[in-house]
């Protein structure tokens, strides 16, 4: 009987793009991050559709995993799972499919009387 080889197939070299941003809502934190959820985006995304595969809430929570599936991504559907979420203040998610991997990290949200509202970090 043969080992098995502990040696990657086949190596990989992506290219790495890095994207910052800020997004202003006229709400509070505890209003706006629960909006962040694969089922509550239905609310206010009309065209919005995914499959929920985990969800132990039925809400955004740690670990939750759900897939999407954009136009113009031939057959590729996205998975996307929560990687890190600290109610009302912070979510990041990392997103696979064929063609890329992503990881949204840091999008916090921050309470600002000067802006009334909250500001959304990535």
């Amino acid at each position: 009987m043969t080992e098995p080889s502990l040696k990657p197939k086949q190596t990989i070299k992506g290219e790495r793009a890095i994207f910052k941003g800020e997004q202003r809502y006229p709400f509070p934190p505890e209003d706006v991050l629960p909006m962040l959820c694969p089922f509550r985006e239905y609310e206010y995304i009309p065209p919005w559709e995914c499959d929920l595969v985990y969800l132990d809430s039925g809400l955004a929570e740690y670990g939750g995993v759900f897939t999407t599936h954009f136009p113009g991504d031939g057959d590729q559907k996205d998975v996307w799972v929560i990687s890190r979420y600290d109610t009302n203040q912070l979510i990041e998610f990392v997103r696979v499919n064929g063609l890329r991997s992503m990881c949204y990290k840091g999008r916090e949200i921050m309470g600002s009387r000067e802006i009334m509202g909250s500001r959304l970090h990535s």
